[in-house]
């Protein structure tokens, strides 16, 4: 039977950076299914869709609705985020029942928990339903078995990275380095990604100024990434316009001159130019703790990149660690004070790092190695297998996803805190969010 795949996409491009670059990926592995057994079409929606504004989004319901009846696609798939694909559904169910609806494929975001209620409504919509949700680590897929009522519906597919874009290229390192003028012998630290608050690049520059005090080989912090003061809304933290830099102004200021020297802030940069960094540098350091983290696409490309890298142990940054690359987790836990990191874990991973003999034909093998994985190409035939597989009838979410939806939103956003959601071994937050700890590597 030939497969006909409606795929529900945004006409804007996503805000947020990783997204940017996720969605564009993901939709070429479907555009690589494409063949004389597979038809694929696309629907662009209004990122902008607003369940509440009926009139503004009657156009696109009603595009839909009549795509869907001439195309009698054998699933729908949405591939995006924005809008919200349950709100979508929802408002689509109006010109078409949803058991009239074909089998539906969601891939979640790390949203997933901040539009908690539209998806709880969509939920009871959608029981009886044939439905796939494709969850972009097993860290996630975690979460979401707690708040499903079975989890025959939860598939994992990892979000790919571009080869085209991300790759190990050793003439590139040496040109990027002697550029900059970076002497061989020195090491280079990265940090690349959104620079805000969960994503903890402050303790970053700190252990870093440890690193500097007790290494004896030069080295430099790179740090890579547009500045977001969003703060975390999750727990009831909304930070000011400009916080983030002044607090890591304020911060690396602090250190001594020596050490602070070392430290470049690049601000945002082009993929190009974001390759030649990862290349040119020797080490790849991510201590985020972000509610949010489903994934992690600078890592990703990090390791694309041959870089050796240590991550914090938490949500999708477990499932980059293998020993087919360079790549260690921090240890976390979620104690009665809040997360706890193992940091002397950071300065094992230096200090093992700068005794290996690591050369280019190392960094080249990791990233080859990594690409066999995560690459769209090798996505490709992963993502085939899901979309041929039976579709079970979707039971829901339970009870503790509306539950969690109540929590979050019961402050006042920017005047208090969540106590129920700030991390801590006694409240919500560690029910949540303790299947994002993996355990690996301690």
């Amino acid at each position: 039977m030939k497969k006909r795949l409606l795929i529900v996409r945004s006409t804007l491009v996503s805000t947020w950076g990783s997204c940017k670059i996720i969605a564009p990926n993901l939709q070429q592995c479907y555009q690589n299914l494409a063949g004389p057994d597979v038809e694929i079409k696309f629907f662009e929606i209004s990122k902008e869709f607003i369940v509440e504004d009926s009139i503004r989004n009657g156009s696109y319901i009603l595009g839909l609705a009549d795509l869907i009846k001439n195309f009698d696609p054998t699933e729908m798939i949405f591939t995006d985020h924005l809008p919200n694909p349950a709100d979508v559904v929802m408002f689509l169910s109006i010109l078409i029942p949803i058991p009239k609806l074909p089998p539906i494929v969601f891939h979640l975001y790390g949203d997933f928990t901040f539009f908690a209620k539209h998806w709880v409504r969509a939920g009871d919509g959608l029981k009886g339903h044939k439905v796939k949700i494709i969850v972009a680590s097993e860290s996630q897929a975690k979460l979401l078995r707690n708040f499903s009522n079975e989890d025959t519906c939860i598939e994992t597919f990892m979000f790919p990275v571009n080869e085209g874009d991300y790759y190990y290229d050793h003439n590139e390192r040496i040109e990027t380095r002697k550029l900059y003028q970076v002497r061989d012998y020195d090491q280079v630290i990265l940090y690349s990604g959104r620079i805000s608050l969960q994503k903890n690049v402050d303790l970053v520059i700190r252990e870093y100024a440890e690193i500097c005090k007790n290494s004896v080989f030069p080295t430099k912090l790179w740090i890579v990434g547009s500045f977001d003061d969003q703060g975390a809304l999750f727990q009831g933290v909304v930070n000011h316009e400009g916080y983030t830099y002044a607090k890591l102004a304020q911060l690396i200021s602090t250190l001594p001159q020596e050490v602070s020297s070392t430290i470049k802030i690049w601000g945002m940069q082009s993929k190009d130019t974001l390759r030649k960094l990862k290349n040119a540098s020797d080490m790849f350091m991510s201590f985020s703790l972000h509610h949010d983290e489903d994934f992690g696409m600078s890592p990703a490309e990090a390791l694309a990149c041959g870089l050796p890298s240590l991550l914090t142990d938490w949500g999708g940054y477990s499932s980059f660690t293998s020993k087919r690359w360079f790549c260690q987790l921090l240890p976390v836990e979620i104690t009665h004070f809040g997360h706890q990191l193992r940091v002397a874990k950071v300065h094992e991973f230096f200090n093992m790092f700068t005794l290996a003999y690591i050369n280019h034909a190392d960094r080249s093998r990791w990233s080859k190695e990594f690409l066999k994985v995560f690459s769209i190409s090798s996505a490709t035939e992963k993502l085939r297998l899901i979309i041929d597989k039976d579709f079970e009838t979707f039971h829901g979410f339970n009870w503790s996803l509306l539950h969690f939806h109540e929590v979050y939103w019961k402050i006042k956003m920017g005047e208090e805190l969540n106590v129920h959601l700030t991390p801590s071994c006694d409240n919500l937050y560690y029910k949540i969010y303790k299947p994002y700890i993996s355990g690996k590597n301690t």
